[in-house]
């Protein structure tokens, strides 16, 4: 933003002495490197927020599973505790 402030805050002086390519492939790289950043911010962001909603219902699917394995029988109460105590965690 810096950068942007001083371009155009001096762009007669710029125009002037024709360093418009200069100026324009400096604003391009810190540019790209800005949209680099985003990019993973938001990749980062996007694990974050998947990892949170799909671990409760990963852990509850293991925990029927093994429940069932070990031979249990589930039932509906069974079920709706075991749902609910994951929820809350």
């Amino acid at each position: 933003m810096k950068l942007t402030n001083e371009i155009y805050t001096n762009i007669k002086i710029i125009k002037m002495n024709g360093w418009e390519r200069f100026f324009e492939k400096r604003l391009n790289k810190i540019r790209n490197e800005e949209i680099e950043y985003l990019r993973k911010s938001n990749m980062s962001e996007i694990f974050m927020y998947a990892t949170m909603w799909l671990t409760p219902m990963a852990i509850t699917i293991a925990t029927f599973f093994m429940f069932m394995m070990f031979g249990g029988i589930l039932t509906p109460v069974k079920a709706f505790s075991i749902i609910a105590t994951f929820y809350l965690l």
